[in-house]
């Protein structure tokens, strides 16, 4: 390694170095409790366990992203449904299947967990800059060991969707406006909930102006345009590839039933006793009672974050919409994956776990025992789709 770039390498360690330590010991622990569950559901002639591991981890939103890297929106596959999983991270998947001599899912596989590295990294430096290096480390710790822990080892585009959310905030931090709007832009083409960086990014620079309108703000506002552009463009692409004005939402209409459904935003703080009544009076759909109570989770820790000003209202109109999107559509299911980019909430945790060491503990040993618990119901029994 030529010296500068060894000497790069080591200040970035110096730096990072438990991030990268809390994201190595991450990647040992999923792959171990998926290769697990893996192994016990392969075919009992095969002794392939890379096989069994890419199989396990390629599975539901997973196939979709994977073909959308393969063939495209092609209308003609899967009922033409794929329109309503977002083009970037099947992007990226796809260059990176050109560099590796490895399959899809394999290439997948491995940009996932890459990313999941860097994405650390940014939230680390944005927590310290904020609250300091022991919430910092607690924030990637609890993070890293959550219950769906596994899903940022998945086909999915969880990794890819923290990375480019925490360098939104990042760059906002250090007044580098317009690149936070390229970066926005990017993070919607990952994710639905990259839109909700809009307001976000908008609220942000109206308190920097003093909340007084102005023709500067206005210029300054300007790279938040780049936001919705991309989700127009996104659209438009799929209306010349489909033929459907808003293909989107017509194919998550068609294949998962996800409609306008703004009533359903009340049951947001009854959330957790309708996932228990789900459970133990109505249709005993395990998997979608713990979805309900996930998203009421979620709620109440909003509240919390809110009520308590630990972060400033950017962040919390970021962490609302987050919750409030997903409700909007008239049902639980994936809430609990998608929570995992709400990083305000991992920050309400850690200061919760550095003011009391019995919530610190209990996060320690109950979030890890949970990731193996919810990995085998999720890939072994099925119960639970993440």
């Amino acid at each position: 390694m030529p010296d500068p770039v060894r000497a790069v390498a080591q200040r970035l360690y110096a730096a990072y170095r438990y991030p990268i330590g809390v994201w190595a010991f991450s990647r040992v622990l999923t792959l171990l409790a998926v290769g697990m569950v893996g192994w016990v559901e392969r075919q009992r002639s095969s002794t392939d366990l890379v096989a069994a591991l890419a199989t396990t981890l390629r599975s539901w939103d997973g196939f979709w992203y994977l073909s959308i890297a393969q063939y495209g929106y092609d209308p003609t596959i899967a009922h033409g449904n794929s329109p309503a999983f977002f083009p970037l991270y099947p992007i990226v998947v796809a260059a990176a299947e050109q560099v590796l001599p490895v399959s899809f899912v394999v290439s997948g596989i491995i940009v996932s967990n890459l990313l999941f590295l860097p994405a650390l990294l940014a939230l680390y430096r944005l927590t310290e800059d904020r609250f300091g290096d022991a919430i910092a480390r607690r924030t990637v710790l609890y993070l890293s060991i959550s219950p769906l822990l596994f899903v940022f080892s998945m086909t999915y585009t969880e990794s890819l969707a923290l990375l480019l959310i925490c360098g939104v905030f990042l760059l906002l931090e250090r007044g580098r406006t317009v690149l936070a709007g390229g970066v926005g832009a990017l993070a919607v083409l990952a994710r639905p909930v990259g839109i909700l960086l809009a307001p976000a990014i908008a609220w942000h620079q109206f308190e920097r102006a003093g909340r007084r309108p102005s023709w500067r703000l206005a210029l300054r506002l300007l790279p938040v345009l780049l936001l919705p552009a991309a989700l127009v463009g996104f659209q438009a692409y799929l209306w010349w590839r489909t033929g459907e004005v808003y293909a989107t939402h017509s194919a998550e209409e068609r294949g998962w039933s996800r409609t306008a459904e703004p009533l359903y935003l009340l049951l947001l703080p009854v959330a957790v006793g309708h996932g228990l009544w789900i459970a133990l009076v109505g249709s005993h759909d395990l998997g979608l009672a713990a979805s309900a109570i996930a998203a009421g989770t979620y709620f109440w820790l909003i509240v919390a974050l809110i009520r308590t000003r630990t972060a400033p209202i950017a962040y919390c109109i970021f962490a609302v919409g987050c919750v409030v999107l997903p409700t909007y559509t008239g049902m639980w299911l994936g809430f609990p994956r998608f929570g995992l980019v709400i990083f305000p909430l991992v920050w309400m945790l850690a200061i919760w776990g550095a003011r009391d060491t019995r919530i610190d503990s209990a996060v320690r040993m109950l979030f890890p025992a949970l990731m193996v618990g919810f990995a085998f119901v999720s890939f072994g029994v099925g119960t639970f789709t993440p």
